[in-house]
């Protein structure tokens, strides 16, 4: 019953975590005829796009990846840019030149970029159970408590703080117990691959 809504009970709807607004490329490319049989193509492609959404997310009832705030409460990871160079000589031979052998040089990220892609979004490093919420029964009973009392609101204040230590504030139901604050939490923890370089040969024919 959880799952679609943030912990205030309300649906999670928003940007999905793949959203870019904003998305430029270009690509360009030049060959130098050197002579009838030999040329080099000298190309380019570069990206710019506007980070993704972060989301807090939280475990509740052993189900993971839930939304507490709303989508993207956390902002956008950063701009991401990549710039790739790629190198291509042809040698033709045989009659009328109609075999090739295309020797291939590839530099991906050329500048070795490190825009961070992605954090850590998950709060907390333990979940909300029924117990903590003082719900008892079997998970089924738990879960239906969990819509008809409306302790959406209450399991979104355990979870929600900036303590080191996760509990239920003052003034609401007694938990078993806190939810450790991930000391994670909010940190990079994906980024760009790194420059790396490929080299090719090829016969057409």
């Amino acid at each position: 019953p959880f799952i679609g809504y943030t912990a205030d009970g309300v649906p999670d709807n928003g940007r999905l975590a793949t959203d870019r607004p904003h998305v430029f490329k270009a690509y360009g490319a030049y060959e130098i005829p050197w002579t009838k049989s030999n040329s080099t193509e000298i190309s380019g492609f570069t990206t710019a796009a506007s980070g993704t959404p972060l989301t807090t997310r939280y475990t509740v009832f052993g189900v993971g990846g839930q939304i507490l705030n709303g989508r993207g409460d956390l902002g956008r990871t950063e701009m991401f840019t990549q710039t790739d160079l790629g190198v291509r000589h042809k040698y033709r031979f045989g009659r009328d030149n109609r075999f090739s052998l295309i020797a291939n040089l590839d530099i991906l990220n050329l500048f070795n970029e490190d825009n961070v892609l992605g954090q850590v979004e998950t709060i907390s490093t333990t979940g909300i159970t029924g117990a903590d919420l003082g719900l008892t029964g079997s998970s089924l009973q738990q879960e239906a408590a969990y819509q008809g009392q409306s302790v959406l609101t209450r399991a979104n204040q355990l979870v929600r703080t900036g303590n080191a230590r996760i509990c239920t504030p003052a003034g609401q139901p007694t938990v078993t117990s806190c939810n450790t604050l991930s000391p994670i939490f909010n940190l990079p923890n994906n980024f760009q691959g790194p420059r790396s370089v490929r080299f090719g040969f090829k016969l057409q024919f």
